[in-house]
């Protein structure tokens, strides 16, 4: 008789009704998806315009890195979050999506203030109508 294999005090069993038990694998707590904010420890945190300011000026560098190796000086690309052709100098690859400039700079600051975990939340919002929790209103 074979011993009923037991789930670890850290995890929880990654099954399928349609695989087998030999199979099936163990997820660690860690590698799962975050649901929320709630669930991470992380809380939203104000940023001062000057913070606002420093993080738009790194982003703009880099724009002026594209343009001076001729990268994208003309030429447009598809930005996932705002889901328009862009200006390709400055956009950034962020996992699986590419964001435009402005995109990236809104997920910057929204991932600096806490509000965002991943690039796809910030997508995803963006996309379903929740992309005005990320809009910067210049001062």
């Amino acid at each position: 008789m074979v011993a009923p294999q037991q789930l670890p005090p850290h995890g929880r069993r990654s099954a399928s009704r349609f695989e087998p038990a030999a199979k099936r694998s163990f997820i660690p707590r860690s590698a799962l998806p975050v649901s929320s904010l709630a669930n991470t420890g992380i809380r939203e945190r104000t940023l001062s315009i000057t913070q606002i300011d420093a993080i738009r000026a790194v982003m703009k560098l880099f724009v002026d890195d594209d343009v001076a190796r001729g990268v994208g000086a003309f030429g447009r690309v598809y930005c996932d979050g705002c889901e328009q052709p862009r200006p390709a100098a400055g956009g950034i690859h962020y996992d699986r999506y590419l964001l435009c400039n402005g995109c990236a700079i809104e997920y910057e600051v929204a991932r600096a203030r806490g509000l965002i975990t991943t690039p796809g939340k910030y997508v995803r919002d963006k996309h379903f109508g929740d992309g005005d929790l990320y809009l910067l209103v210049d001062v």
